[in-house]
């Protein structure tokens, strides 16, 4: 994930794993959990990195939403103005676990009412550059 464009004097990442050692979360986590801000103010991303030939697709969902939620945890009645779930995969997903992941969506705990499907990319994809193509797509 390239993190070039955006200040790194505008973000916070953590580390999933850090996070569930020095928290003693029990659930599985994303890779990372960043917030920051850009042009369109405060954001949240949950980002999970996968690669090899065949991922668990249900597992990276319940990870991306637990990062969610530990977000929303960690900003106890803030909303932010854009949040995002990304799974970064290096190879080709089989089309069942495609279509299983573009069906199921996640949602950030601040806003029950909204739900959105993961946005998966490249490995190496700009981290402004998904969110930019995302807000094109809304």
């Amino acid at each position: 994930m390239n993190l070039d464009q955006l200040g790194r004097a505008s973000l916070v990442m953590l580390d999933g794993l850090k996070y569930q050692r020095s928290h003693h979360y029990q659930g599985k986590l994303c890779d990372r959990i960043i917030f920051g801000q850009w042009a369109r103010g405060d954001f949240v991303c949950a980002v999970e990195f996968k690669g090899g030939r065949n991922i668990d697709v249900d597992e990276a969902l319940e990870q991306i939403q637990n990062g969610l939620n530990v977000a929303s945890e960690l900003l106890p009645g803030q909303t932010p103005d854009d949040w995002y779930p990304i799974l970064l995969y290096r190879g080709r997903l089989k089309g069942a676990e495609t279509t299983k992941l573009r069906a199921r969506h996640v949602s950030f705990q601040a806003q029950r009412r909204e739900s959105s499907p993961v946005i998966k990319r490249d490995c190496g994809s700009s981290l402004i550059g998904i969110m930019e193509q995302n807000v094109l797509e809304e």
